[in-house]
Formats: C-alpha cells, structure tokens, sequence
C-alpha cells in the first residue's frame, strides 16, 4: 500500500516534471516567435522612418533649391541695377570728359 502510494506520488511528480517541461518549451517558442515578430516589427518602422526622413530630405532639398535659385535671382537683378547705374555713371563721365576737352580745346 505504501509503495503503491510511493508510485502514484512518483508518477503525480513524473507527470508533473512532463507538464512543466512542456510548459518551458511553448514558453520559449512564443518567446521566440513574439522576438521574431518584434525584430519584424522594428524592421519595417525603422524602414519607414527611414522612408520618411528621406523623404523630408528630399523636401527640403528642393525647398533649399527654391530659396537659392529665388536668391541667385533677386542678386542677379541688383547685379544688372548696378551694372546699368556704372553705364550711365561712366557715360556721364565720359562726356564731362569730353567737354572739358572740348572747352580746354575750344578756348
């Protein structure tokens, strides 16, 4: 009697070494699955925020563009005011020159 209690108490505890050993084992596969499933996760947010930053890059890249070419433009213009305000500054000049020939030689 003692040792049909003694077995049944090894088999409970067999049965339960089996059932806790089991228990590890699809602990550590969903363990290893919901891994999986975060580095695919991480993945795919990192290859997005990757998309997203290249994207605002691209943005402003050309918003840079816009600027520089609006700026290259607009010293362009001040360029062309100064170049014809020296024209009619060196034609003055020339013809003040011209007549005080003119007036030395007139004379």
């Amino acid at each position: 009697m003692v040792e049909d209690v003694l077995s049944t108490v090894r088999k409970t505890e067999d049965e339960a070494e089996r059932i806790i050993s089991e228990a590890k084992a699809k602990a550590a596969d969903i363990l290893k699955k919901s891994e999986v499933e975060a580095r695919r996760v991480a993945e795919e947010l990192e290859k997005e925020g990757r998309k997203i930053a290249d994207e605002m890059i691209e943005k402003a890249r050309a918003e840079g563009e816009k600027e520089a070419s609006r700026i290259v433009e607009e010293e362009e213009k001040k360029a062309r005011a100064l170049e014809r305000s020296s024209e009619k500054r060196l034609e003055e000049a020339v013809n003040l020159i011209v007549d005080a020939v003119l007036n030395v030689g007139g004379d």
